[in-house]
């Protein structure tokens, strides 16, 4: 974390990050973050092996064209391919 603050949550633990923190997203453990302040956000995040950004461009081209909610099957699908 660069700078702000992201609410994170790992699998079962949700806690607050701000800037000087590391934050590991584990392959296979659910996650998600979130700016839920008013506060920019800056963050540097590495992923590794690399790959991991097609399946954000496969996902937005399936969030795109939806007019409902995301079936998960789908999602789950896309992301199994880059597990």
């Amino acid at each position: 974390m660069i700078e702000g603050t992201l609410t994170c949550r790992v699998g079962d633990d949700q806690f607050e990050a701000g800037a000087g923190s590391l934050v590991w997203l584990p392959r296979e453990i659910p996650h998600t973050f979130a700016n839920l302040s008013d506060t920019p956000v800056r963050v540097l995040g590495v992923t590794v092996p690399a790959g991991l950004e097609g399946m954000f461009e496969e996902q937005g081209a399936y969030f795109a064209g939806l007019t409902g909610p995301p079936d998960q099957d789908v999602v789950a699908g896309i992301g199994s391919k880059y597990a």
